[in-house]
């Protein structure tokens, strides 16, 4: 019994031949058990089928690249302006206006009320203990004792 991948290769073949002469006897070939059609056009890269949608798009983007390119043409042939009227122009050219690319408000206002929502009953909670703690221990008034301000006996 030969070993290696030459022997594997050889293997496999004669049980994809005997599974396809069983299926052809049968005669219940369905698509997916058919054999696979080699694309013999002369590509590297074969076409993936894609949805509608994305096909579609593509289709767009084809027209759209190959109008871009018959639209370059078209320019190369217009008559070059001198560069005083191109100083001229840029000078009273409009710059267009950018987009910037900033943090989104929309999700900062979710953000902002989800941590508000959280930590401001936290925070109610916290001062009115403290406040407690405070109120007890007399607090400001030994302050200003010390500083000199307010009643002293």
């Amino acid at each position: 019994m030969a070993r290696g991948s030459e022997s594997k290769q050889r293997r496999k073949a004669a049980r994809a031949e005997q599974r396809a002469k069983a299926a052809e006897a049968e005669g219940d070939l369905n698509e997916f058990d058919a054999p696979i059609e080699e694309d013999t056009s002369g590509d590297d890269d074969p076409a993936m089928p894609m949805p509608p949608g994305q096909k579609q798009a593509a289709d767009d983007a084809a027209a759209e690249a190959a109008a871009a390119a018959a639209s370059a043409r078209k320019k190369q042939k217009k008559k070059k302006r001198t560069t005083a009227q191109q100083q001229q122009q840029q000078r009273h050219a409009v710059q267009p206006v950018k987009k910037e690319e900033g943090i989104k408000t929309l999700p900062l206002v979710f953000l902002f009320l989800l941590t508000a929502t959280t930590v401001l009953p936290a925070m109610f909670y916290v001062s009115d203990k403290f406040g407690a703690i405070i109120q007890k221990n007399h607090i400001m008034g030994s302050i200003g004792h010390r500083l000199g301000i307010g009643p002293s006996p």
